[in-house]
């Protein structure tokens, strides 16, 4: 990442791996369900790679990754909130218990790590930590949008076409930078 980049090395990484996976979908003859489902697969690519994958480049570049992985930490109860409230998924009041518990141990890990003071820098830590939380947000709705219309699509062509997606959306973007 030191020498392309963060942007770079984050197109890099899925075109890599789309790269790698589409002619695997070829060979196993998935090429007509990659085609078929093209713009939810590229959507969740969007969701779950192109937009995380740009905050955390945004992101590390003021906040250490010790931090960002501890934010990372909230995904699972991001993803209960959102399966909760767009999937209509049971919240009972012991989960809700542990959704608060879960949001409060990480909220004091990090809670002395977050200012939306600029530092020596320029950089302001605190839209770095509000980036990471998006990353969070974002993985949540992914995962619930390809639970309610990917669930039975085989596993490698949502894989590949969320690469693609990735990839195609992140592309222009980090050229232009």
């Amino acid at each position: 990442m030191p020498e392309f980049g963060p942007s770079p090395t984050a197109v890099v990484r899925v075109c890599v791996g789309a790269l790698f996976l589409l002619p695997v979908v070829w060979w196993r003859g998935l090429m007509p369900a990659l085609k078929r489902h093209w713009g939810r697969t590229f959507l969740v690519g969007i969701l779950n790679s192109a937009v995380p994958f740009s905050c955390f480049a945004f992101a590390l570049q003021s906040i250490p990754t010790g931090l960002s992985a501890i934010l990372n930490a909230t995904v699972p109860m991001f993803g209960a909130l959102v399966a909760w409230l767009w999937l209509r998924d049971g919240a009972n009041a012991s989960r809700l218990l542990v959704l608060a518990l879960g949001f409060t141990g990480i909220a004091l890990l990090a809670w002395d790590k977050a200012s939306f003071r600029p530092d020596a820098s320029g950089s302001a830590p605190g839209w770095a930590v509000t980036a990471c939380l998006v990353v969070c947000i974002f993985y949540a709705i992914a995962a619930s949008y390809t639970k309610r219309y990917l669930m039975g699509f085989p596993s490698l062509v949502t894989a590949a076409g969320s690469l693609v997606g990735a990839s195609l959306a992140m592309a222009l973007p980090t050229a232009l930078l």
